[in-house]
């Protein structure tokens, strides 16, 4: 594996599910403080906007990386979940330490390969054709 590669577990959980950088960023806090918070109180500490790190929080969440709780009256808040990806979430802390470009390049072309699927399904659903119409 050359220096600047990531392991194929790392670049799996990145290209299956971590969606954006606020995602990323928010999943290595998360990891690393272990307790719960808020999307506010996350985006503060990573100096994020608010709103772009509460749809990341709730990606995390629906891929099953964090768990959400729901107070009667508050805001959700956040906390790691531990699972079968411990290991790899490690490596990807690691990996994001020792090779920032790597993990942002491969996060990117993730996201743009995300962009072109919803295009091309959108364009081929365009020319479907379907009853009453």
């Amino acid at each position: 594996m050359r220096p600047d590669e990531l392991s194929p577990e790392v670049s799996t959980l990145i290209r299956d599910r971590i969606e954006s950088y606020e995602a990323l960023k928010a999943l290595l806090l998360l990891h690393a403080e272990r307790g719960l918070q808020s999307a506010e109180e996350v985006a503060a500490h990573l100096n994020l906007s608010g709103s772009s790190v509460a749809t990341a929080l709730a990606s995390l969440a629906q891929q099953q990386l964090l768990t959400r709780s729901d107070s009667s009256g508050t805001a959700p808040k956040y906390r790691y979940a531990e699972g079968p990806h411990d290991a790899t979430v490690v490596a990807l802390a690691l990996a994001y330490s020792q090779q920032p470009i790597a993990v942002i390049r491969l996060l990117a072309a993730s996201s743009i390969e995300r962009i072109r699927a919803d295009a091309l399904r959108a364009f081929a659903d365009a020319f479907v054709l379907r009853k009453g119409k």
